[in-house]
């Protein structure tokens, strides 16, 4: 890792060509049929892959904000939580918010300079993580639009 630190850019570059294969949910090369069924190898079923193509075409084009994001939340939350002294509910939320994109960025930071021979299926939980961050954002995004009863 230090080679990286003294070399930003280098470490940007790889960064980069690890992103678009880092949103993908379908690893190539695999197929999700049996020989049985009769299709060629490495056939896919495109039957429930509305959440893969959403990942692929949507997320795909924003990798590099959505990262950033993810480290802006880390840097964010934490200061939030230290200078502004947050309690009760609201701190709760702020640290899970930071939590989440922590394990998020680490695992992604883990799989792009782990040097893993199969990345696609190595970031299937650093999918599950940002998954999980996207839902918690709406989430807490419709919970303040949302107006309290009393």
């Amino acid at each position: 890792m230090a080679f990286y630190l003294k070399r930003p850019g280098r470490m940007w570059r790889h960064i980069e060509t690890r992103l678009p294969a880092a949103l993908s949910l379908r690893p190539e090369f695999c197929g999700n049929f049996d020989r049985s069924a009769g299709r060629p190898p490495g056939a896919r079923s495109n039957a429930i892959a509305l959440w893969s193509r959403f990942h692929e075409r949507c997320l795909s084009r924003i990798a590099a904000p959505l990262l950033a994001t993810l480290m802006l939340v880390v840097l964010a939350g934490g200061l939030a939580l230290f200078q502004t002294g947050l309690t009760g509910p609201v701190r709760r939320w702020t640290e899970l918010a930071i939590c989440l994109a922590t394990c998020c960025v680490a695992e992604f930071f883990i799989v792009a300079f782990g040097d893993a021979w199969d990345n696609v299926k190595h970031e299937f939980l650093f999918n599950l993580l940002l998954d999980t961050c996207l839902i918690f954002g709406v989430v807490a995004a419709l919970s303040v639009r949302k107006p309290r009863l009393p």
